[in-house]
């Protein structure tokens, strides 16, 4: 373990939000980066190379959350390095394999886009299965996505602890499969424990013999948690602003269009300056970005917020041949 800081701004003192789990059936969690705030009022993170910074460890976060493919592998191997030699994590896979039950892996709901949380799930899935399947007796793990419907708050990541108790969120529809068997959930980070608390009540409520929580991230109550309700925003624009020069290092690589991404690239703020932008990517970008929000209902969710934006990648797209006057999509090649 190496421990790095960085200096930040003063913090707020809040209150914690107190959420009842049904302890007995959670037979875990754990988190291979532990994000802290020390005495001299700096960011420090635990966990990672030797030769990592905490500035190393906050730019890959950050470029997780807006869909970088190379990162969730970076945290999925991390990740599934920690629960393979984690007793608790072992001892939960050989109490399914002796129960003769399924494990089911999943991770916060989906509408049609992913979050970054879903991109890990994946992720970890793949790593998890590949050294399970050769090392020993222990079940695989089986891929499954949730449901998400409704819509959660644009600024959830911006919001004290006590907003996000209070607020009403999407949620997930659990499936019944869950029921006798063994799940793991996988999620980004866990700051108040809220989704955390959450998504255990619900996969709990239909049935599952045991839960196991897996994050690439953890906040440390006591250093943050309990005073910095909106340490997540902080780390989330550690590299990426939201501006539109601030994405296009992730639009150039290999990246999934997740929400934060399709977001704040469609934002009003960013409106203004999206036509010349969209002349400096590649068209397949452009027509990446598009199919990705329509499948979310850009057009018409979210008080219809992102139309103007999503109006001017369309026009792009047909002036380029890639769309027809209906805005349909042409056929390619």
């Amino acid at each position: 373990m190496t421990t790095k800081t960085i200096e930040t701004s003063a913090i707020t003192q809040v209150s914690v939000l107190e959420i009842h789990e049904r302890k007995e059936q959670i037979a875990g969690r754990l988190a291979p980066f532990t994000v802290y705030l020390n005495e001299a009022q700096q960011i420090s993170v635990t966990g990672g190379a030797e030769t990592e910074t905490t500035q190393d460890l906050l730019s890959r976060f950050s470029r997780l959350k807006y869909g970088s493919l190379a990162e969730a592998e970076y945290f999925a191997q991390h990740i599934c390095q920690s629960a393979l030699s984690n007793a608790s994590f072992v001892a939960f896979l050989e109490r399914a394999r002796d129960e003769n039950a399924l494990v089911y892996i999943t991770s916060p709901g989906i509408y049609n886009v992913p979050s970054a949380s879903n991109l890990l799930l994946k992720a970890v899935t793949a790593h998890l299965n590949v050294a399970l399947s050769q090392s020993s007796n222990l079940p695989t793990v089986i891929y499954t996505d949730q449901t998400r419907v409704g819509e959660s708050s644009l600024h959830y990541a911006s919001q004290s602890l006590g907003q996000r108790g209070s607020e009403k969120r999407s949620r997930s529809i659990t499936p019944e499969k869950f029921n006798d068997q063994f799940v793991i959930f996988v999620d980004d980070v866990v700051i108040s424990g809220t989704v955390a608390n959450r998504a255990a009540q619900s996969i709990l409520a239909v049935g599952a013999q045991e839960l196991f929580q897996l994050f690439a991230a953890q906040v440390d109550p006591l250093f943050v948690a309990q005073t910095y309700g909106k340490i997540e925003d902080v780390i989330n624009r550690y590299q990426i602003t939201g501006s539109l020069e601030s994405l296009k290092p992730i639009l150039l690589g290999e990246f999934e269009p997740v929400q934060k991404l399709l977001r704040d690239f469609l934002c009003p703020e960013n409106t203004h300056y999206l036509f010349d932008f969209l002349q400096t990517l590649p068209n397949q970008v452009v027509l990446k970005i598009f199919r990705a929000a329509t499948a979310n209902d850009f057009f018409r969710r979210y008080n219809e917020i992102y139309r103007p934006s999503l109006e001017l990648v369309l026009n792009h797209l047909q002036s380029i041949g890639l769309a027809d006057e209906r805005g349909y999509l042409t056929l390619i090649g």
